[in-house]
């Protein structure tokens, strides 16, 4: 599991949970953990499998996420739609 609070808005925090089907993903609260919804169920993103996955949130926009694990993900709008990018192999 990993938790991220949103610089610009305390408030707003994000956890991605690595657990079985239909509870993986993540998951947003306004409330500073008051309440949790679940805002993305991909698979890719947090089902079970090795690895340990890490969130982020952008320090000026609270709807820009990151979440890494064995591709690094990211969402512009809370969570909702997530796309994939890995890093190129190239020259060092």
């Amino acid at each position: 599991m990993g938790i991220a609070v949103a610089p610009s808005q305390p408030n707003r925090l994000y956890a991605s949970i690595e657990a079985k089907r239909g509870v993986a993903g993540i998951y947003r609260s306004d409330d500073a953990g008051e309440s949790w919804k679940q805002v993305n169920s991909d698979g890719r993103i947090g089902g079970r499998g090795p690895g340990a996955m890490g969130i982020a949130v952008a320090s000026d926009n609270p709807e820009v996420i990151y979440v890494a694990k064995h591709t690094t993900w990211k969402s512009t709008d809370a969570g909702k739609n997530i796309l994939g990018f890995q890093r190129r192999a190239g020259r060092r």
